[in-house]
């Protein structure tokens, strides 16, 4: 550059200089700023005539990397998936505590030493309360569900809101860098948005060549770009299953289904729809086997006097199926029901399952088993099969008891398979007590029936409590079983923590290299700020040295 010209055309350095004076306030104004980053300005060489013609400066430019970017958000994302499942499951721990049996059997036991009637009421009450928490915390599983529900819809709400202002941004960035080569304020406000996004759902997010960002889903549906934004939505495909669509811009009516793997979205929805759903079939197991446990104990009680009718449950099969697949024996009793015949043997019928013969009554088959029962039974009692049940109902005066002995189908005793003597029964999606037993705490069975009293002997008596102690016998099998789907909830808590902790450990990481790279320092900035001082007035400096030995060649001259 000559004289001449250095004298009458900014110093070379001066521009540089006074652009980065003028951005190092605005980078100190954005320590820690969330989605800022330092701004420098980008100097380039000015050639004239093939020769050097000082600086330019193309304006301030964001630093980013952009796979620190893409690590950052990934691990965000996954980290706002499993805070969400980890925050919800522990919040609602306490709904998924099962039920405890054991007061069940306490109370039985009690009522073993002391068949009193408030006895018996205690016991029929303890069995109650439970079955009640169980249908309690069902019906608290789903308010849960359907709060949930409603957290989803608030999430792609706000989803959508991001979505659009994200788009609004695309435009202004391509309108700021046409009009002054820069759009760091844009770009950072973009930035928070995007992080926020990928806290709520999974997203492919990548830079635009003219400014921006795209967003896109997992299949590569355009979710935010130049056009403006896509509109989502949570749909409800049963009452088990939902899935978020997408509507793309401008196709209205053209929503289709995408996977969210990502985000509180999906940790929402797999809660919804899969962990949930989990736990109330481990409580609906629980309570299931719980009744099959008291009533394989109860279905071998019988109170005093018997019950003139013993009716069984639905079984949802015909009667030979039914009878089909028995092993070993089984005795219906019919004993007196009252006076000085209570809980005498009037009639016996034993069925032996596995040669096929009733005692009285001879050969059977499945097919035939209710006519060869009936004629066994001598009318004494009667039997039916109507809509699924079995029934046995004695004559005037007399009550039936069954001695299940060593029948065995399925692991269960010939009286549990029909439910003939369940003291828990169905109920719907439910359980309930026997209404019976409940009316008249008198009717629960506590004893068994003694076939090998000798004739006229009682069968039955009022003060056997051998039934009771039967079922006190449950208790440690369930309280196990209770103990180990009890802490299920906690132990997917614990999972989804340490899930948790390591996308959160990522992301920190990444965010960590991206501060050191992209992040503005307040030491780096008083440099800067000190250089280019320096820089500034050695530049004026210089104009001014020329300026005075312009002069002093034109006095010369």
């Amino acid at each position: 550059m000559s004289l001449m010209a250095l004298s009458n055309a900014p110093p070379p350095g001066l521009n540089p200089a006074q652009v980065n004076l003028r951005s190092t306030p605005d980078n100190i104004a954005r320590v820690n700023s969330p989605g800022s980053v330092r701004k420098p300005a980008i100097p380039s060489p000015l050639v004239a005539g093939g020769q050097g013609a000082g600086l330019s400066v193309e304006g301030a430019a964001r630093t980013a990397d952009r796979y620190l970017r893409l690590a950052n958000l990934t691990a965000s994302s996954d980290a706002g998936r499993w805070s969400v499942i980890s925050q919800e499951l522990g919040d609602a721990q306490g709904l998924f505590d099962l039920p405890r049996p054991d007061d069940i059997f306490t109370a039985f036991a009690a009522a073993a030493d002391d068949p009193s009637p408030s006895r018996r009421s205690r016991a029929i009450a303890q069995v109650q309360d439970f079955l009640a928490q169980s249908a309690r915390i069902d019906t608290q599983s789903s308010q849960f569900g359907e709060a949930l529900d409603g957290r989803i819809s608030a999430d792609i709400d706000r989803a959508n809101d991001l979505l659009g202002q994200i788009s609004q941004l695309n435009a202004e960035i391509s309108r700021s860098k046409l009009a002054i080569g820069e759009a760091s304020d844009p770009e950072s406000n973009q930035s928070q948005l995007v992080d926020e996004l990928v806290t709520l759902m999974s997203a492919r997010v990548a830079p635009k060549a003219n400014g921006g960002v795209t967003v896109r889903s997992a299949e590569g549906l355009l979710l935010a770009g130049d056009g403006g934004a896509a509109t989502l939505s949570y749909n409800r495909a049963d009452p088990t299953k939902g899935y978020v669509a997408v509507e793309p811009e401008g196709e209205i009516g053209f929503a289709q289904p995408i996977q969210i793997t990502g985000g509180e979205i999906a940790g929402l929805i797999e809660l919804r729809d899969t962990t949930l759903p989990a736990l109330a079939d481990q409580l609906g197991e629980f309570v299931w086997r719980t009744a099959e446990l008291v009533n394989a104990a109860y279905n071998k009680t019988t109170p005093s006097p018997a019950p003139n009718l013993l009716a069984g449950r639905d079984m949802g099969l015909d009667l030979q199926s039914a009878v089909s697949g028995f092993t070993g024996s089984a005795t219906i009793a019919v004993v007196g029901a009252a006076g000085a015949d209570n809980g005498v043997v009037q009639h016996e019928v034993e069925i032996d399952f596995d040669a096929m013969t009733m005692k009285p009554g001879g050969d059977f088959e499945a097919a035939n088993f209710l006519p060869v029962l009936n004629r066994a039974l001598g009318g004494a009692a009667t039997a039916n099969f109507t809509d699924g049940a079995l029934s046995i109902q004695g004559a005037a005066g007399t009550g039936v008891g069954i001695d299940e002995g060593g029948s065995m189908k399925g692991g269960r005793g010939f009286s549990h398979v029909f439910g003939m003597n369940d003291l828990i029964r169905s109920a719907g999606a439910r359980f309930k007590v026997d209404p019976a037993v409940v009316e008249n705490p008198m009717k629960l069975g506590l004893g068994l029936l003694d076939l090998s009293v000798a004739a006229g002997g009682q069968a039955i008596t009022a003060d056997d409590s051998r039934g009771a102690r039967l079922l006190g016998e449950v208790s440690t099998t369930l309280g196990s079983y209770a103990a180990e789907l009890g802490g299920s909830a906690q132990r997917q808590v614990q999972i989804a923590d340490a899930r948790k902790n390591t996308a959160l450990a990522i992301a920190k990481e990444a965010a960590v290299r991206r501060e050191a790279i992209e992040g503005v320092s307040l030491d780096e900035e008083l440099i800067v700020m000190t250089t280019y001082q320096q820089a500034s007035s050695a530049a004026a400096r210089m104009a001014q040295a020329a300026r005075g030995l312009s002069n002093m060649l034109a006095q010369i001259a």
